[in-house]
């Protein structure tokens, strides 16, 4: 099993013009995706945000096997995809067309779903039990009233970096940066944080509906040993 991490490509070409890069000569764009992530991770933290989601790429070797899932702040699903069509849940083995299965085995989560094979795209949306998540963890969702802050954090992210890596005008360019976004606006911002229970806000679309650009999809793990679950 791959797990990806899928960057909105738009999203990318944005922080990366905004720090006068947009020819990508600075950063490379994995590079500018993992800035996005760090943003969005630290968003997550500091207004408990609780949806993530979880992309992964079915291997040849795991096609008889139970998908062992590497997530440790796992609440419950909310939805789970296969190629970009919607499962539905069963406490059973799953038998029929869009079925599946998460479960808890021998202290491990993990998924099956009817009729798996290789190269399947997996997204799983869930809901996560509010610690902080790991590195292999999934992606935070993030509501669109955070998309400035999440500019700005990824900014500075890079602009950190730039200033210990570059010398002479990158070097300025990067503390001028750094000026302009690590702001007040970097740091907990109550105003954004949820008061009202029953509001509900819709996630913004940071991921798309479309098939991620191999140069933009970053493997970070492959799947540990499994056994067969029953």
């Amino acid at each position: 099993m791959q797990i990806v991490k899928a960057y909105n490509k738009e999203i990318i070409s944005e922080v990366a013009s905004m720090c006068g890069d947009p020819e990508y000569r600075d950063y490379k764009r994995e590079f500018y995706g993992q800035a996005i992530y760090r943003a969005m991770r630290r968003i997550a933290k500091d207004y408990n945000l609780t949806e993530y989601a979880l992309f992964l790429t079915v291997e040849d070797f795991e096609v008889d096997l139970w998908l062992s899932l590497p997530l440790s702040n796992f609440r419950g699903e909310i939805e789970v995809r296969v190629n970009d069509k919607p499962y539905l849940k069963t406490n059973d083995d799953p038998k029929n067309e869009y079925e599946y299965v998460i479960k808890y085995s021998n202290d491990s989560l993990v998924l099956n779903y009817y009729n798996k094979v290789a190269k399947d795209k997996v997204y799983i949306k869930y809901s996560s039990l509010g610690q902080k998540a790991d590195e292999f963890d999934g992606t935070p969702l993030i509501p669109d009233r955070f998309y400035e802050e999440l500019l700005n954090k990824a900014i500075v992210y890079l602009a950190k970096i730039g200033v210990a890596q570059f010398t002479a005008e990158k070097k300025e360019k990067y503390l001028t940066l750094l000026k302009i976004y690590d702001t007040p606006h970097d740091d907990y911002d109550p105003h954004l944080a949820k008061n009202n229970q029953w509001i509900v806000i819709k996630p913004f679309d940071i991921f798309g509906e479309y098939v991620p650009d191999e140069r933009l999809v970053t493997p970070i793990t492959s799947a540990p040993e499994r056994g067969l679950y029953g």
